[in-house]
């Protein structure tokens, strides 16, 4: 979806561009990077509020925002795609599943109609930053190895495996969304959008419903672009 949107968009796209700094006038608002600098009318920030922190504001942003920032953090998220020639498990049971040995995991079927078979294995939290510590192959045998006993010892041999520590992703800082540290008062669903002179906020965690996941990023799509349409 997002490779559709930006073949609409053509050059105006600008990928490894990460934004250091933005600064505020009353006429208009300038992004920089390593690569370019643009000025714009209005700026969709649509990074969760501790990426936001590693951003130079000027002027600085408000006191409420700043709070946001440093009082929540990123979560801890392993995720892992399993890829078989087919499906075997359809023959003899589903394949969801809530593993809770050690490393507890998510398991959930996510073979496409037509496609080969797929497993989607979740780690979160302490154990996700524990398998940080293992090989990829130490990894899938503690994963698929605890599967053997339910879906047979085919489970074990995928023909490719997918992983992702989000929580590694210098640009991302971790997944899904932005969680509140323990003690404060920032940080709960729906986070904070009202806007700040020509910054608007975005992301998945300002949404009403379904934060976290992509429909609550298309959600505050649809309301931020609402908000920038009528301030043009």
């Amino acid at each position: 979806m997002t490779d559709t949107l930006a073949e609409e968009l053509g050059s105006r796209v600008h990928t490894g561009c990460r934004v250091t700094a933005i600064s505020q006038t009353a006429d208009s608002a300038t992004l920089r990077t390593h690569a370019l600098t643009v000025v714009a009318d209005r700026v969709v920030v649509a990074v969760p509020p501790p990426v936001v922190a590693s951003i130079d504001m000027d002027p600085a942003l408000p006191p409420t925002r700043i709070a946001l920032q440093h009082n929540t953090y990123m979560g801890s998220v392993y995720k892992a795609i399993a890829v078989y020639p087919r499906p075997f498990w359809h023959a003899r049971s589903g394949a969801e599943f809530m593993m809770l040995g050690h490393p507890g995991a998510a398991v959930y079927d996510t073979t496409a109609p037509e496609g080969p078979g797929h497993l989607c294995l979740l780690v979160a939290g302490p154990e996700a930053r524990e398998l940080d510590e293992l090989t990829t192959e130490q990894r899938q045998g503690a994963l698929l190895g605890a599967l053997a006993a339910h879906l047979g010892p085919e489970v074990t041999a995928p023909s490719d495996w997918h992983e992702k520590s989000w929580h590694l992703d210098e640009f991302v800082g971790g997944g899904y969304l932005a969680l509140p540290h323990i003690g404060t008062t920032e940080g709960f669903l729906p986070m904070p959008s009202d806007p700040v002179g020509r910054l608007h906020w975005a992301g998945t965690e300002t949404a009403r419903e379904h934060a976290g996941y992509l429909e609550g990023a298309i959600e505050s799509g649809h309301r931020v672009a609402g908000e920038v349409l009528s301030t043009l």
